[in-house]
């Protein structure tokens, strides 16, 4: 255990801040710093297809050298390679640049922590380098502040098991004990494409993607008590009910669903729920 990492919470609105490395955790960093304001930008040979969908993020697709650490505020040594990943931490440390490196627990000079926040209240947990067990405290404590009647809870639920988010909002948000899943469409997380022409598969993949974000946040089918429908041809309205019903037969949700002239990325199906327990 190292105690000399300081908890504090840091401004990062236009703050300028370098990922080295585009791989799935570097996505899942810039999601996160993009929340707050940072000014991203990318160093890496190799992009993941998921950072299509920023195309604010300027991308400087090349190998890693010192000299890229020009006026950045943090930086993020998100390779795959340790040892890449330290020297950017030594590079980093000449420069008395804030770093956080993806391979190690304790080479750094700072640590991302597991967020609860709401309009009221904003809590960092650190766990030196144990994700899994500041994700179960993290869920510990927003299970308690939802208990307190004095407390607006509000979380922000995120898994790469879903699609990332295609513009500003979030996958789901969980509020005092009931959680809003933002309208899924079928496209495969891994690849960020559209699973199938087929209407079927399309619904399918849609269920899915709200299935995982369910099991992210503690939540199930079962617990869904509204969904809403949005299809681009209600004569697809008997294949669509037929996958439908397979997950969502049992809890026999309230449901909503409107025949609409055009869904993002030209998808047949979206889907969208609420669940409390």
């Amino acid at each position: 255990m190292n105690n000399s990492f300081f908890p504090l919470f840091i401004d990062l609105k236009d703050k300028k801040v370098l990922l080295v490395g585009a791989g799935k955790i570097s996505f899942r960093k810039a999601c996160t710093l993009k929340k707050y304001g940072a000014i991203i930008e990318i160093v890496s040979e190799k992009i993941d297809k998921s950072f299509e969908i920023f195309p604010d993020i300027k991308i400087y697709q090349k190998r890693y050298e010192e000299k890229d650490l020009q006026d950045y505020f943090l930086v993020i040594a998100a390779t795959e390679n340790s040892s890449l990943n330290h020297k950017i931490v030594e590079d980093c440390k000449t420069k008395n640049i804030l770093v956080n490196n993806i391979t190690s627990k304790t080479d750094m000079t700072c640590r991302f922590g597991s967020i609860c926040e709401n309009e009221e209240y904003q809590i960092a947990i650190s766990a030196y380098g144990h994700p899994s067990k500041s994700k179960a405290l993290r869920k510990e404590i927003n299970h308690y502040l939802i208990q307190r009647s004095d407390i607006r809870m509000k979380k922000v639920i995120h898994t790469e098991k879903a699609p990332a988010a295609l513009g500003p909002y979030s996958q789901a948000i969980e509020a005092n004990g009931v959680l809003y899943v933002s309208g899924q469409i079928p496209f495969v997380p891994a690849t960020m494409t559209l699973v199938s022409d087929d209407v079927q598969a399309q619904t399918r993949q849609s269920l899915e993607n709200i299935g995982a974000i369910l099991e992210e946040a503690g939540y199930s089918f079962r617990d869904v008590v509204k969904a809403s429908v949005f299809i681009k041809d209600m004569n697809d309205f008997a294949k669509i009910n037929e996958v439908y019903n397979e997950y969502l037969g049992e809890a026999k949700p309230a449901r909503a669903c409107v025949e609409v002239a055009r869904l993002p990325k030209d998808v047949k199906v979206e889907i969208e729920v609420i669940a409390t327990k």
